[in-house]
């Protein structure tokens, strides 16, 4: 037994201790991995890009559209890391869902990936349009003023009840009711109208002739815009 009374060596080593240690890693792989990882994020490849899920939305402008806004698209071919890739991608995909939307799939989805199993990795845009929304009804304001030429207004807008909800129809409907709504508008009446004006002013018969046709295409096309301002833009659901 040792001598309780004896004094302890404090450069003396400790007796090994069982079970008790660290295994510390070895810095240098450590390091290789973490500059490993850090290049292969770096590195640009060549990639491909497709879309699933719009093969049943019938509108042949969908795809048009979207590849000539795509970045993807702009830049497909082209080298790129994995940060630009993921970028890109997520870019698409919101573009897409407006695409998407502007055809009348409001609650259009679109989910991101990439496919590298054949090398060459493709970012994919996985589509889920969902449920197409139709009009319950569709009403123009003002058109009750129209009088007789109402239907004719209203056949030159177009959209009906059940149809899509589709941004392009409604922009190509309301440049129909503009030519329509100018079309109608009765020029012999602006020349009437003009000829007693000028009258008003005291202006001589040889000088209405001079300017009464200026002035009449004045007159219509103010009685067009006010009559666009009556009839207003369409409503919609």
């Amino acid at each position: 037994a040792a001598d309780a009374g004896a004094m302890l060596d404090p450069n003396a080593p400790l007796a090994p201790l069982p079970d008790i240690g660290v295994a510390w890693p070895d810095l240098s792989k450590a390091l290789a991995d973490t500059e490993s990882a850090q290049t292969n994020a770096a590195a640009e490849t060549r990639y491909g890009y497709r879309i699933e899920g719009i093969d049943a939305v019938p509108s042949p402008l969908l795809r048009q559209r979207f590849a000539e806004l795509s970045v993807l698209d702009q830049h497909d071919g082209e080298p790129a890391n994995a940060a630009q890739l993921d970028r890109r991608a997520r870019e698409d995909a919101d573009l897409l869902v407006t695409l998407l939307r502007a055809e009348g799939y409001y609650d259009a989805r679109v989910q991101t990936s990439v496919d590298a199993s054949g090398g060459k990795p493709v970012v994919v845009l996985s589509a889920e349009p969902g449920q197409l929304y139709r009009f319950a009804g569709v009403t123009i304001d003002g058109m009750a003023a129209a009088g007789d030429k109402a239907a004719a207004l209203t056949d030159a807008f177009g959209v009906k009840q059940d149809d899509p909800v589709n941004a392009d129809a409604i922009v190509v409907g309301q440049a129909r009711l503009t030519e329509q709504a100018i079309g109608l508008w009765d020029e012999r009446l602006s020349t009437a109208a003009v000829e007693r004006e000028l009258i008003g002013m005291d202006m001589s018969r040889a000088r209405r002739a001079e300017v009464i046709d200026e002035h009449a295409a004045i007159f219509i096309l103010q009685g067009a815009l006010d009559r666009l301002a009556v009839l207003g833009p369409p409503e919609t659901p």
